[in-house]
């Protein structure tokens, strides 16, 4: 059985190729296949200059699908999880 592509998958992918390291993202919820996911949280770790995150963001979002969107990238707190946020 071939895996379907996921938006965590491909944010994975496209993470590890600008951030040149493996990149586990955790997200707030699941969705079922086919529904969209708008307004889903997720989280990252990784280093970057925190005076770049907008750099980061563009050049996630340059490798992305049009299908996936980042519409915002931020630095969180130490222990944030996006859970949280739902």
């Amino acid at each position: 059985k071939t895996k379907k592509p996921t938006v965590q998958g491909k944010l994975e992918e496209v993470l590890r190729f600008v951030l040149r390291t493996p990149i586990n993202v955790t997200g707030c919820s699941r969705t079922d296949a086919g529904v969209h996911a708008r307004g889903q949280v997720c989280s990252f770790i990784c280093r970057w200059p925190d005076n770049q995150v907008g750099h980061l963001r563009r050049a996630i979002q340059a490798r992305l699908p049009d299908s996936i969107s980042v519409r915002s990238l931020e630095k969180a707190p130490s222990g944030f999880t996006p859970r949280a946020c739902i």
